[in-house]
């Protein structure tokens, strides 16, 4: 079913407490028939695509990064939920987290690595761990390495500025 739902770029997301049952939740993307190609249609939007289980952290990049022309969105609670929406809506620039229940961020860094069309996409792992020689190790696939403790306005404009051609927020 898994498989199934990815080659249909999708995903589906199983959450399960042990006493109290599980919810298997599935993710497929709605194409409009005689639709445009979402490549072709929003050539001129970029996509930044933010993988954190932290709703608070999700609305802090929002807010710091502000609302710019062509800018979107797209945000994921897992990892697994961050690969199925990378797959889908092919974001110009990944923000992801390294502590996450499933699917950790050292193993969702290796898959969009491993991932064709997600290879050259650059990654900024955000984390809260101690930045060791053994984490950098774990995520030397990452286009940079920043500590949550360090994020501020001027850290994303920085990492992101260029890729997402990023002026002044309207």
């Amino acid at each position: 079913s898994r498989r199934l739902a990815e080659l249909l770029g999708g995903y589906i997301l199983l959450e399960s407490e042990v006493g109290v049952g599980s919810t298997f939740s599935l993710w497929i993307p709605r194409r409009l028939e005689g639709a445009k190609d979402p490549q072709v249609a929003g050539a001129q939007t970029r996509r930044l695509l933010v993988i954190d289980d932290e709703d608070k952290f999700r609305y802090i990049v929002r807010q710091m990064i502000g609302e710019h022309a062509g800018l979107e969105f797209v945000e994921a609670k897992s990892a697994i939920e961050g690969l199925a929406k990378a797959r889908h809506a092919r974001p110009d620039a990944i923000i992801l987290d390294v502590l996450m229940p499933g699917m950790s961020g050292q193993d969702a860094l290796k898959a969009i690595r491993h991932d064709l069309n997600l290879e050259q996409v650059p990654v900024y792992v955000f984390t809260s761990l101690p930045l060791t020689e053994r984490l950098r190790g774990e995520l030397a696939g990452a286009t940079g390495i920043i500590a949550k403790q360090d994020l501020s306005k001027e850290t994303l404009r920085n990492i992101l500025g260029a890729t997402l051609r990023l002026g002044e927020p309207k």
